[in-house]
């Protein structure tokens, strides 16, 4: 899917609006990459834990993701 093609869910949005200002871009970059790589087409809070976990493991980044 193209960049456009990604739509993020209400709840995504509102999860990645808590992530601090100065990371925003590259966070989002990097999840709407992951997606399409994965042919993902909606963003979820499913879909950003799924990453959140593989790049942290189980401990926590600072921010609360």
């Amino acid at each position: 899917p193209d960049a456009f093609d990604i739509q993020w869910t209400e709840e995504a949005s509102a999860r990645f609006k808590r992530i601090p200002y100065f990371m925003q871009a590259m966070v989002k970059k990097s999840v709407e990459a992951k997606a399409r790589e994965r042919g993902v087409t909606s963003i979820t809070p499913e879909f950003m834990e799924e990453l959140r976990k593989a790049r942290f493991g189980n401990d926590k980044p600072v921010f609360k993701f």
